[in-house]
């Protein structure tokens, strides 16, 4: 599989949004106070891109006339009526 570059705005907003329900659901946990913005980072960065290798459907594209670079197609899911 191609590797996944997540951009650092993508997993700086979802390691925010992840520590911020760390510390609000898991307060009291004492191992989500004790861990850092580095161990945090690392967390979110697997998850996401767990999520992205496991997404129905991915297409990994590479470099052509309408980029230049490397990147990945998530097909929308349609929603069940």
């Amino acid at each position: 599989m191609t590797d996944i570059t997540i951009p650092p705005e993508a997993l700086e907003a979802s390691k925010d949004t992840a520590f911020a329900w760390l510390r609000s659901f898991l307060e009291d946990d004492v191992r989500v106070q004790q861990m850092t913005d580095e161990e945090l980072s690392e967390l979110v960065s697997a998850a996401c891109l767990a999520m992205l290798k496991a997404w129905p459907g991915i297409e990994h594209q590479t470099p052509n006339e309408w980029s230049n670079k490397p990147h990945i197609i998530l097909p929308l899911t349609q929603e069940k009526k």
